[in-house]
């Protein structure tokens, strides 16, 4: 099976790029992982 993702989309600016994977292919997706995920940075709306 190819896999599920989808080329980088770009969002935002050139810096922001993201995966888009398609809702029926997330199973598939999910059971390719095969390390942690860690969480290096975060952003929020500081309103």
């Amino acid at each position: 099976m190819a896999s599920p993702i989808n080329k980088n989309q770009t969002v935002g600016s050139s810096q922001h790029q993201e995966y888009w994977i398609p809702a029926e292919d997330l199973d598939n997706f999910n059971t390719h992982i095969v390390e942690e995920i860690e969480v290096i940075a975060e952003f929020r709306n500081q309103e």
